[in-house]
């Protein structure tokens, strides 16, 4: 016993030493977030902007110019839903995102380890003002320089300087698009350049909850899309048929 007792306090100074080589060297896992899941969550919040957007115009169908302001009313509800959603509540998701079982979190101060860091009010009105009036605004303006015909204009005229300008921009935004989209396939971070710049990244609000949208439920609502859009089509070409037969016998 006098033997055993003796071989581990000599030893112990070699265990602690070995301990904290362990404890320096140990990395935590990276946590590994679905792409599908992000990706879904994209188009659960885009899906839930388009039926808002449907029923607003069938709202303001009645009244006149209601074509006039189609941006203004997509700004307006997409403000609304990220607003709610980001700055004016404590969750950190959008609503697809909730029902993926996803929330932001802010890798700026996020440590290995401890919990997830929240986002700053900071951070989600950035978010709303880049991702919603940004988007408003490029809108806006590509729509009246077409109105205005500034493509059309001399070379050496400012304006149509700055539609190249304005193309050479959008040219830009869609290569850093194509470029983060990229690096997302490869490591499951940051969907968009707006999410990397702000350091806003998907992760799971709860380790063990399932998935709130199934995949059977997406495949049907894209099998449905498509059929819709095939449908529509279809209309199309039935009716311009008929009227061609119509007017072949009159």
């Amino acid at each position: 016993m006098t033997f055993w007792h003796a071989a581990a306090t000599a030893a112990q100074a070699d265990v602690e030493q070995l301990r904290g080589t362990l404890g320096a060297t140990r990395h935590a896992t990276p946590l590994e977030v679905q792409r599908v899941c992000q990706l879904d969550a994209s188009l659960l919040d885009a899906e839930l902007n388009s039926t808002l957007f449907d029923h607003a115009q069938q709202a303001v169908s009645l009244f006149k110019g209601k074509d006039r302001y189609k941006n203004e009313i997509m700004a307006g509800l997409e403000a609304i839903i990220y607003g709610f959603a980001l700055f004016a509540s404590t969750s950190s998701a959008t609503y697809g995102a909730r029902l993926q079982n996803l929330q932001y979190r802010n890798e700026y101060r996020h440590r290995s380890g401890s919990q997830h860091a929240p986002l700053t009010k900071l951070q989600g009105g950035l978010f709303c003002v880049v991702h919603v009036g940004g988007r408003y605004a490029w809108r806006r303006a590509s729509h009246s320089i077409a109105q205005l015909g500034w493509a059309d204009l001399p070379a050496h005229d400012w304006r149509r300087k700055c539609w190249h300008a304005m193309q050479r921009a959008e040219r830009i935004g869609r290569l850093l698009s194509l470029a983060n989209f990229i690096a997302f396939l490869f490591n499951g971070r940051y969907r968009t350049p707006l999410e990397r710049l702000l350091g806003m990244r998907l992760v799971y609000a709860a380790r063990q909850t399932s998935r709130a949208v199934s995949f059977e439920f997406l495949n049907r609502q894209l099998i449905w899309h498509a059929f819709t859009v095939i449908s529509t089509l279809m209309d199309g070409y039935v009716y311009a048929c008929m009227s061609h037969n119509y007017v072949c016998f009159v």
